[in-house]
């Protein structure tokens, strides 16, 4: 609660509990609920990290992405992610997928690994995920080098639509990059 600055009350009587719970408003932009992917989509497969420091969280999620067909692995923070991402290269087992924990309290979040990342693997999706929806990281992710936004908590369709926007995207940029290059290369006539 402290940590959106907010507060709880608590009123006790002979006849119950009360507890009031003060969240303040948010000024800034709402992100919108994602649509409802349908059950019948196909499975997937592939490697797919996530890196989330809570581990209860990490835990569902990567039962989460593991119910749609992935190989998942998981790191407690940004650094984590970068070397497992690193030795997955060498090894010649890629991540298809990587879902990054906007905040990692101590340690590097999302938005400091992301650049890392993509200096490893300019055309791997990445998803940034956070339980703060005012975050403006959140609301403008493409301009911090993410492909999608994930919103905690989310379920398994969530999960499903927002990987699928990610891949789609960072395909589409990857198409339009290769037309751009062979734009440039191309003889004037």
């Amino acid at each position: 609660m402290r940590a959106h600055g907010g507060t709880i009350t608590v009123e006790s009587s002979p006849r119950g509990t009360r507890f009031d719970v003060y969240l303040p408003a948010s000024a800034g932009r709402v992100l919108a609920l994602l649509p409802q992917a349908t059950e019948s989509a196909p499975e997937r497969s592939g490697r797919a990290l996530l890196m989330d420091d809570d581990p209860m969280v990490a835990e569902v999620a990567q039962e989460m992405l593991d119910s749609l067909g992935y190989v998942t692995h998981t790191a407690v923070c940004g650094q984590s992610a970068i070397d497992r991402l690193t030795a997955a290269e060498r090894a010649q087992e890629p991540y298809d997928v990587v879902i990054l924990d906007l905040t990692v309290p101590g340690g590097m979040g999302g938005k400091e690994a992301v650049p890392h990342l993509r200096a490893i693997r300019p055309d791997l999706p990445v998803l940034v995920t956070s339980g703060y929806a005012d975050n403006t990281v959140l609301a403008e992710h493409w301009r911090h080098g993410f492909d999608g936004v994930l919103p905690k908590p989310f379920s398994v369709p969530d999960l499903r639509f927002a990987i699928d926007e990610a891949c789609a995207r960072r395909a589409q940029s990857r198409t339009c990059a290769l037309e751009a290059r062979a734009n440039a290369l191309a003889p004037i006539s």
